[in-house]
């Protein structure tokens, strides 16, 4: 090693001194060094050292630290630890490597922080053979993290990397397995997108329920293969489309599947006290001989090479002691800046209507609007008496439920027997298509509460099956606070026999379950007598009047405006909705079938396909004529005609809708539907005058 010269003497001097001070602390272990301190040539030695690390290491170990530099687009094997250090985030481009433990499913999460990387072989103890590739085949780790969350709180979810495959000469950063995000082409915008989905599954998580519309995801975050097993034992390889309420609830999901939990970190990795790295003698003695002769041994010495390089363990310290890897959780508020955009988009949850847990996208969620919400409750076209009846039985519950979280007290019931009657049933009978359901459904959704539905194929139809589906839906809808709907309850709670087990089932847990649940039927007349008396609140649906069924029409014009805009950007592509013509027509269409004894009355339902089918109509008919039409034919061939919906569309679903009723009709013997419920004893009507009938009428017996 070369001597420094005058000009470095100031430099030398300095580092002298640096080192008088920092040895001056007087332990045992620190005395060689103290020593060496003193020592003019090692101090000159230490000085050369400095200048052959600043001159021909550092600007190595520099240069990526800037994306920009051209001579940083590319790197060797043997540089890779300069490019990537603890705290940085990586990107982990999504494409097939065997050399990883992460897949390039789709559902993998591509954004990860270093937290170590680990230099193990420095050395190796026997030369590499010449066919060799990889001088130091394991030599190169790399630990990194994502957040996920464990049910209860935020944990580090560790990534570790090994094996990674070396190559000759140079490669582009861009085209190795992980590189900077730094590196990514609209790395920042990709960023920015990343951090907004964790802060939105952070406030998705905290609300628990929402609407979901897109496919379900079968991979876990690092895109592994969910483990998840069907009833005959095949394993689940195929997403599936949802589309409704889903419920996030990962501990609920833990519970079905504790494979899928993720294996978070049990313990708090801590930033080491003393960081050293280690020597080690080789096995390779040095002699030095007294002549060419080798008479004898003049000098015997052993020579030491670095084993363990701990460099990288020291730079992992700064990073741990503000990472979340030095704690096992983190609530949400400590997520914050890049953080977030360590979570992954993916989440656990219940879909309603399939009654599965699946793994789902953030990114499908749909968002819910409460001032949406109000208003479904507030367009429902019912009795003004009914929605205050709603309204104040419903808010009533809830606000006692609050009113015991809050005081820790439970409040009692009516009932004189404890744990019965807590709970709010209530029965929506009456003709099909009136509101029933959506009743339900604008109920949950005005009080942010999901809706969980329940039908016969949900419940089973042996005793065992509905006594067991029944325990369960009832704890998850108790546990997630939902608001349960038995639509067409008819099926369940009919006039029992004595051994039918499963209505008796049913009827008799009416009482006993403690939320909201709405009940809905067709058929009142064939329900079970002590329905009655465990119903807090009955409520008849008659058929549609004249003035709800035009505010209806109303509602139907304003949301295909609303569909029409979504569809087109261009007003000019856009349907002309004729609403004058149309309203007209609801009113006429409406007087002339309740004339003609209600054959072809709409129902709300109806209207609401009446709608659609036009619409698709008039969208069909401007096409249709934009291919055959003579451009000769028009007045200005420049412009175009905007297809217009009105009377024409609706006339022509009301024929073909009449058709079918007529034919219905028929089939009766010339009985409209109300009159053959009215004779099967299954459902009155107070709209119109029903025939006498034997079923209905009896003669009095002269006696």
């Amino acid at each position: 090693m070369r001597r420094i010269n005058d000009e470095e003497k100031s430099t030398t001097d300095s580092v002298g001194a640096t080192l008088d001070s920092d040895t001056s602390r007087g332990h045992a272990r620190d005395d060689e060094f103290h020593k060496l301190a003193k020592d003019r040539s090692a101090i000159d030695e230490l000085a050369c050292f400095l200048d052959f690390m600043e001159t021909r290491i550092m600007p190595d170990a520099r240069r990526y630290r800037n994306p920009t530099d051209p001579e940083a687009q590319s790197i060797r094997h043997e540089d890779i630890w300069y490019l990537i250090k603890p705290g940085d985030l990586i990107h982990i481009p999504k494409r097939p490597s065997s050399n990883l433990r992460i897949s390039s499913s789709p559902s993998a999460h591509s954004f990860f922080r270093v937290v170590l990387t680990s230099l193990t072989t420095t050395s190796p103890k026997r030369a590499p053979s010449p066919l060799s590739k990889d001088l130091f085949s394991s030599g190169w780790n790399l630990v990194c993290e994502l957040i996920d969350y464990n049910g209860t709180s935020y944990a580090s979810l560790p990534i570790v990397y090994t094996h990674l495959v070396s190559f000759s000469g140079t490669k582009r950063v861009v085209d190795l397995d992980f590189y900077p995000i730094s590196y990514l082409k609209d790395g920042q915008e990709l960023l920015a997108q990343a951090k907004a989905d964790g802060a939105k599954l952070l406030s998705l998580i905290d609300r628990r329920f929402a609407s979901y519309s897109g496919w379900t995801q079968t991979s876990d975050a690092l895109g592994m293969p969910l483990r998840k097993f069907s009833a005959d034992g095949r394993p689940y390889n195929s997403p599936e489309h949802i589309e409704g309420d889903v419920l996030i609830d990962y501990q609920e999901t833990f519970n079905a599947f504790p494979t899928w939990r993720s294996p978070f970190i049990q313990d708090a990795m801590e930033a080491d006290s003393v960081v050293r790295s280690k020597f080690t003698n080789d096995d390779l003695n040095i002699l030095e001989w007294s002549d060419t002769g080798k008479t004898y041994c003049a000098h015997f010495a052993g020579d030491r090479y670095l084993s363990t390089d701990e460099t990288e363990r020291a730079d992992s310290n700064a990073f741990l002691k503000q990472s979340i890897r030095s704690k096992t959780s983190m609530d949400a508020k400590s997520l914050t800046g890049q953080m977030l955009a360590l979570i992954p988009r993916f989440f656990f949850g219940f879909a309603v209507l399939e009654r599965k847990f699946v793994r789902l996208d953030i990114r499908c969620v749909r968002n819910m609007d409460q001032g949406d919400a109000d208003k479904a409750f507030a367009r429902l076209e019912i009795s003004p008496s009914y929605k205050k009846l709603i309204l104040a039985l419903v808010k009533s519950h809830f606000d006692k439920i609050e009113t015991e979280k809050r005081t820790h007290v439970e409040i009692e019931s009516q009932d004189l027997i404890r744990g019965k009657g807590k709970g709010i049933i209530i029965l929506l009978h009456g003709v099909p298509g009136v509101g029933k359901t959506a009743t339900a459904e604008a109920v949950a959704q005005k009080w942010n509460k999901p809706l969980f539905p329940i039908t016969c194929g949900h419940l089973g139809y042996t005793a065992e099956s509905l006594e067991k589906s029944l325990t369960e839906i009832f704890r998850l809808a108790h546990h997630w606070g939902c608001i349960l709907l038995l639509d067409e309850a008819d099926v369940f709670i009919t006039r029992r026999e004595r051994h039918d087990l499963k209505r008796n089932a049913l009827v008799s847990v009416l009482e006993y379950y403690d939320g909201i649940m709405f009940l809905t039927t067709n058929r009142p007349g064939v329900l079970d007598d002590a329905v009655k008396s465990r119903v807090h609140l009955n409520l008849h649906y008659d058929h549609l009047n004249e003035e709800q069924t035009a505010a209806i029409y109303k509602q139907h014009i304003q949301r295909l405006k609303e569909i029409e805009k979504q569809r087109n950007s261009d007003p000019s592509e856009r349907i002309v909705i004729l609403h004058n013509e149309i309203l007209q027509f609801a009113r006429d269409h409406y007087n002339q079938v309740h004339e003609n004894r209600s054959v072809g009355r709409w129902n709300g339902r109806q209207i609401r396909n009446a709608f659609l089918i036009a619409s698709s109509l008039t969208h069909y008919d401007d096409e249709n004529e934009s291919e055959v039409g003579d451009a000769d034919d028009l007045a200005d061939p420049n412009v175009k005609v905007q297809k217009q919906l009105g009377r024409k569309q609706f006339e022509i679903v009301a024929d073909t809708t009449l058709l079918y009723d007529q034919y219905r009709e028929s089939v009766h013997s010339g009985k409209s539907d109300d009159h053959v419920a009215f004779e099967r004893e299954e459902r009155a009507t107070s709209s119109q005058a029903i025939p006498q009938t034997p079923s209905r009428l009896r003669t009095p017996s002269t006696r």
